[in-house]
């Protein structure tokens, strides 16, 4: 049902997207009164957060499927939209996506496969692998004594560093314990509250799904705050004859 669910926002996703793009002239409709190089940066905006929109439910589905995929289970069909978008990009010459708008070549990049195939790890942080190394470190013993395998030690752990960037707004992972049934990892962070988890969220997903996630997040995390930081500045700049 998720994965349905998530399939078909997805595809809405890029329907939207590919109708902003085509709009090459948003002062016609959707930015009327607006001087031009402000309708530009609007525009740019809005397909910048349908492309966000796009990026995060494709990750959704990837997830989802590689996980059906690691528990033996039938991967379930995609839409027909995602069949061709995912054909279409394979059999795309790369010579043509040279001059394309950044815009564009983010969209071709984020859509190519990650919705038909399982994930590819993504770049770790050194700030991410910092943190994991450090939890591993302080949980292994206890994990251990508990009968986890290096294995499971990794994805409790790596866990730790996803549900810090989830609420990066409390500041880097300054310590971890591990609970008297082994059961709950806490997490502190730089500012409280103090977060929890418990080690069966752990060993959901792989190591590598886990920190997946923790750069998507900080990934979608930094865009938005570039976003909020570009409207503000957007607003403060536009004339008052333009908001009345």
């Amino acid at each position: 049902e998720q994965h349905r669910q998530h399939a078909q926002q997805l595809v809405q996703a890029r329907h939207d997207v590919m109708a902003l793009g085509a709009n090459t002239d948003s002062r016609n409709n959707l930015d009327q009164g607006w001087p031009k190089e402000l309708a530009q940066q609007r525009q740019g905006a809005r397909i910048e957060n349908g492309l966000n929109t796009v990026w995060k439910e494709a990750g959704h589905v990837s997830a989802i499927r590689h996980t059906m995929q690691e528990r033996g289970i039938q991967l379930p069909e995609l839409p027909t939209e995602l069949r061709k978008r995912s054909a279409e990009a394979a059999s795309a010459p790369t010579e043509a996506t040279k001059h394309q708008d950044p815009r564009d070549a983010f969209r071709a990049q984020e859509n190519r496969d990650r919705s038909g195939s399982p994930p590819t790890a993504s770049p770790i942080s050194a700030a991410h692998q910092r943190q994991f190394n450090m939890v591993r470190d302080a949980l292994a013993p206890g994990l251990s004594a508990r009968g986890h395998s290096p294995e499971d030690i990794d994805r409790i752990s790596a866990a730790a560093v996803g549900h810090a960037q989830q609420h990066a707004h409390r500041g880097d992972i300054q310590a971890v314990h591990l609970s008297k049934d082994g059961q709950r990892v806490a997490v502190l962070q730089e500012r409280p509250p103090v977060g929890e988890y418990n080690t069966n969220h752990g060993l959901s997903q792989s190591k590598d799904q886990h920190l997946e996630q923790a750069h998507a997040a900080a990934v979608t995390q930094t865009r938005e705050q570039h976003q909020e930081q570009a409207q503000t500045h957007h607003e403060r700049a536009v004339p008052a004859h333009a908001m009345s």
